[in-house]
């Protein structure tokens, strides 16, 4: 067992250890692998205030194989079916739509990832969102189906004991709270906008009708806050799964007039320094100069060194010529390359504008 604890006020606490595990479940896969990585990670959530969190880790995969073929889909212009190889895996039709993921593992498309729009047999149909790049895969490509996280699988209700329960639905009755960060793209500083609760019989969604949430999806590479009321205690986060160690893209997207804001967070379980990030220009542009108005993409991480309600970045970067700058209250940016970065950090990619509209993806590779 290795264990990890970043020079940062955010405690973070690694542990991966291998074991063998099935990736078998009632209606889903046919596939077994041997000893995957599994890790556990450790927030410590202050009382009466926000801790800004992220869950490095996936549930276990639903499938994992190789593409016998990419098509055009039917459903409208934007929709692709991916056929599976080896097969109808016995799922019930769409029985995935909406709760799980197809991601590339490998390949040209290494990275791309997108929720299943529906699923017959062996086919998988996926949505292409307008204006992002299109996807360019092919027969014989790897491709795993994972599960979203939702605040069930997260935190279940019986055995959880990071948020304080809500005693009923009444906004008077809340206790601790889980924010959701948009993941972009959003106009600058926005604020969280899904919001959630439990109480002893579930989870629920602060919104019109207070609708049931237990199954609500949690994105990957998502931004959570977990909001403790004033005066309640101290808690602790420790998320526990299966370590993905292939290539996980974001979709980043730059616009004519407006600076657009993309909430994510790494999907690397482990601390790694601000240099190891590999931006290419094309995904975050290069700043020609130090000063204020040279600067073009910007980095903004979170930290949970002050506690707080509403937190902010606690530090900005910007790359020029290749190196990475970090922004001072006062005096000239420094050179910041071997800034740590907890392991699953949370930040803000704040895109500049552009002359016109682009998309590019950004693949974080957790090996590296």
């Amino acid at each position: 067992m290795i264990r990890f604890r970043p020079a940062m006020k955010l405690a973070h606490q690694l542990a991966i250890f291998p074991f063998l595990v099935s990736l078998a479940a009632a209606q889903e896969p046919v596939d077994t692998a041997a000893s995957p990585v599994a890790g556990f990670q450790e927030f410590d959530c202050q009382g009466s205030a926000d801790t800004v969190i992220s869950v490095p880790f996936e549930r276990s995969v639903a499938f994992r194989g190789n593409a016998a073929a990419v098509a055009p889909g039917t459903s409208n212009a934007r929709s692709l079916v991916i056929t599976l190889a080896g097969g109808d895996p016995g799922w019930n039709a769409d029985a995935l739509a909406g709760t799980h993921f197809i991601r590339f593992s490998n390949g040209n498309a290494a990275g791309r990832q997108f929720p299943v729009a529906g699923n017959s047999g062996a086919e998988i149909e996926i949505e292409i969102p307008e204006g992002h790049p299109p996807l360019n895969a092919e027969a014989g490509d790897p491709v795993d189906i994972v599960p979203f996280w939702t605040p069930a699988s997260l935190f279940p209700v019986a055995t959880q004991a990071t948020l304080h329960p809500s005693g009923g639905l009444l906004p008077g009755q809340r206790g601790s709270e889980l924010f959701v960060y948009p993941a972009g793209p959003v106009a600058p500083n926005a604020s969280p906008d899904r919001v959630f609760f439990l109480t002893s019989t579930g989870w629920f969604e602060a919104a019109a009708g207070i609708p049931a949430a237990d199954d609500a999806v949690i994105p990957p590479h998502a931004v959570l806050v977990i909001r403790h009321p004033d005066g309640a205690d101290a808690t602790i986060f420790r998320p526990a799964a299966l370590v993905n160690a292939s290539p996980s893209g974001v979709v980043l997207e730059s616009r004519r007039g407006d600076t657009l804001d993309h909430h994510l967070s790494l999907s690397r379980p482990l601390p790694s320094t601000l240099g190891e990030l590999n931006f290419l220009p094309r995904e975050f542009a290069p700043s020609p100069g130090l000063a204020p108005a040279q600067r073009r993409d910007l980095l903004l991480v979170f930290s949970n060194a002050v506690p707080t309600h509403d937190p902010e970045p606690a530090a900005t970067y910007f790359v020029k010529g290749g190196e990475w700058f970090r922004v001072e209250e006062t005096g000239p940016p420094v050179a910041a390359a071997g800034d740590s970065l907890p392991a699953g950090a949370s930040f803000v990619i704040r895109k500049a504008p552009t002359l016109n509209h682009q998309t590019t993806v950004w693949t974080q590779d957790p090996n590296l």
